[in-house]
């Protein structure tokens, strides 16, 4: 599960959802926040992770930083969460101005993990996929989940390897498209 957090930022004339805006028009440098964590959805949230993930045209990093555990349900507001970020051991460099940041999705899938033999290939298969509308101030999540019937399959793996990368994918019986969950989650739980 993760829910996203985004800056409320003006962006091409609309308000807010500036993640969400970056990724549709194509913005090659990006970086989006959330905070990630296995396990239920709802109740005691147990080393959950805070992600920056960073883009760059095709290629991606992310850096990750432990969280202390929280209790997401309804009483769960956004200043809660940035307390337990501020409180975090991130180091100064790595902390954007989180005190703009604004839930803007809560999601939930099914993940299975592969490895290559020789561990240079990753692959992620996503299923059942329930993305919540999430509020800064007030939720109710059990109402109105939005549930996709999709299945994700991602190949991860390091720039040097991009020339095998192709031999692998060209296996695959499925055609090859751009994919966020994110970006997928907003246009279902967001009015426009």
């Amino acid at each position: 599960s993760f829910a996203a957090l985004e800056t409320p930022s003006l962006l091409r004339g609309r308000p807010g959802l500036n993640n969400f805006w970056e990724n549709i028009i194509g913005q090659n440098q990006r970086l989006k926040v959330r905070i990630r964590w296995y396990g239920h959805l709802l109740g005691l949230i147990e080393k959950p992770v805070l992600e920056l993930k960073a883009k760059n045209g095709f290629l991606g990093g992310k850096l990750s930083f432990p969280l202390s555990s929280f209790t997401l349900d309804d009483t769960l507001r956004l200043r809660d969460v940035l307390s337990i970020i501020g409180n975090s051991a991130i180091p100064n460099l790595f902390k954007p101005d989180f005190s703009n940041l604004r839930f803007s999705l809560l999601n939930s899938y099914k993940r299975k993990y592969f490895l290559s033999i020789d561990q240079k290939f990753r692959v992620t298969i996503d299923s059942d996929l329930v993305y919540h509308a999430i509020n800064s101030h007030k939720n109710e999540f059990i109402r109105c989940p939005d549930r996709s019937h999709d299945t994700i399959v991602e190949m991860k793996y390091d720039r040097e390897f991009d020339d095998e990368a192709h031999h692998i994918s060209d296996w695959f019986a499925f055609r090859y498209t751009k994919s966020s969950k994110y970006v997928e989650g907003i246009k279902r739980t967001s009015p426009f």
